[in-house]
């Protein structure tokens, strides 16, 4: 990657001491099952990188701070992040890549935001057969709720949020009366399922809906 070095020894050094010499209320460590890239808000340079960023991508550094943002992380990534990043401060997330690293195959999770006039990238490694990591969707969720100013709102938003993390065709708020008959205040499904919102059903029906998955 060094051969495709835009900037000169000079101004990498240069970026090395900045990185050394950040501010007590910039944080300087992370948590170190995953890394941290900072990038301008035109995503056109790195400005920064955890220390650890060559145990998971196989760059040092000094490698990392010499090349673009797009061939350090990947077109995919970079495309991913200029589109994402268009209308809000956030990634959505649930971003998943794959990528090769030294000859192994690797899937990381990705979240990014905007933070003053910088972009600051989160790369998690996801562990075989899991989707993405839990934190980062739960707390897009939590945002939401937080905006929220009403009781179907709250409902709409969790029966979302249960559906996006479960994959789940169909999620069901019920309410009970004392006899536990249930009617459904709030869903969410797919497109190919009927509403059934403002049903009503037999305490004996719970039960067999619930398990069914619908």
């Amino acid at each position: 990657m060094g051969d495709s070095a835009l900037y000169s020894e000079a101004e990498i050094e240069a970026a090395l001491a900045v990185c050394d010499s950040e501010p007590v209320r910039i944080p300087g460590a992370i948590q170190p099952f995953g890394i941290l890239i900072r990038l301008d808000r035109e995503l056109t340079c790195v400005q920064q990188v955890s220390a650890n960023i060559e145990a998971f991508l196989g760059v040092s550094v000094h490698e990392s701070l010499s090349v673009s943002p797009q061939m350090l992380l990947g077109k995919k990534v970079h495309r991913s992040l200029r589109e994402g990043l268009v209308d809000s401060d956030q990634l959505p997330p649930g971003l998943v890549v794959s990528r090769e690293v030294q000859g192994k195959a690797l899937r990381l999770h990705v979240a990014a935001f905007r933070s003053g006039n910088s972009v600051v990238v989160e790369l998690e490694p996801v562990e075989p057969g899991t989707r993405y990591r839990w934190l980062s969707l739960v707390n897009e969720h939590l945002k939401k709720l937080v905006n929220t100013n009403t009781e179907a709102a709250v409902l709409d938003e969790l029966v979302a949020a249960v559906r996006s993390i479960t994959g789940h065709d169909r999620t069901l708020v019920f309410r009970f009366d004392e006899h536990w008959n249930g009617r459904v205040v709030a869903e969410s499904h797919n497109e190919r399922l009927s509403s059934m919102l403002n049903h009503h059903f037999p305490a004996s029906d719970i039960r067999v809906i619930t398990e069914s998955g619908v």
